[in-house]
């Protein structure tokens, strides 16, 4: 079984810590078109960051973990609802009749074995002129995320480092115009054996005193595609 794929086939080895997909889907509220409708949300885990659109999108849940999918389909059947999609399979395998309005990719990059496949691989199914990719990602040169990377070479299979100037020249090349920049997350070693609750209020801390900007180890990346 690809590594990858077996990792996250255990769904409490990456959602034993829940404060990072709550500081995520906190951050993408007010990125995602008001206008829009349609949403895939890829390597959706839980469906934790997309969730709060439900009521106002369709979503399509993707995910090649089958166990994550299989949260998500329990999470939508205890409330009722079941106009929306769930997909079994690896992005780059993803092969999808309609396009939509906006594809959300939540530290999803450094888990694929090529980020430019993946940019290439989502113009496919991604409206034009005017939909939108948002993308969040740790950027490898910063201190804190090579501390994490050094430290994850020791799992089941390497990250790949996300440089985000080399990824900003990959999506220009694609016809992608950056429409907002969010950088965020100062959570120093040791810090994750704190309570989630006190890790999300301290995070949020960060982004609203501005440190954040200045410092933080994550970007998440509002995107156009105008091809």
């Amino acid at each position: 079984m690809n590594p990858v794929k077996f990792f996250f086939e255990k769904p409490e080895t990456y959602l034993h810590k829940n404060y990072g997909i709550q500081v995520r889907a906190y951050l993408v509220k007010n990125i995602v078109p008001k206008q829009s409708r349609t949403i895939l949300d890829v390597g959706c885990g839980n469906g934790g960051v997309s969730w709060q659109f439900l009521e106002t999108h369709h979503i399509t849940f993707l995910d090649f973990s089958n166990n994550m999918i299989e949260l998500v389909r329990s999470r939508l059947q205890a409330k009722g609802i079941s106009n929306n999609s769930l997909v079994s399979t690896s992005v780059l395998d993803f092969r999808p009749t309609e396009k939509f309005e906006v594809i959300l990719a939540i530290g999803v990059l450094a888990h694929l074995p090529s980020v430019e496949e993946f940019i290439r691989h989502t113009t496919e199914f991604l409206i034009k002129p005017g939909g939108t990719l948002v993308l969040q990602f740790s950027e490898s040169t910063n201190p804190l995320t090579k501390f994490y990377l050094r430290r994850n070479y020791n799992s089941t299979y390497m990250l790949t480092p996300i440089n985000k100037d080399i990824l900003l020249m990959q999506l220009k090349l694609r016809g992608f115009i950056v429409k907002q920049t969010i950088r965020y997350g100062l959570v120093f070693p040791g810090m994750g054996f704190l309570p989630d609750r006190f890790l999300f209020f301290y995070s949020l801390l960060i982004i609203k005193s501005g440190l954040g900007r200045l410092f933080g180890s994550e970007f998440i990346l509002k995107l156009e595609w105008n091809g």
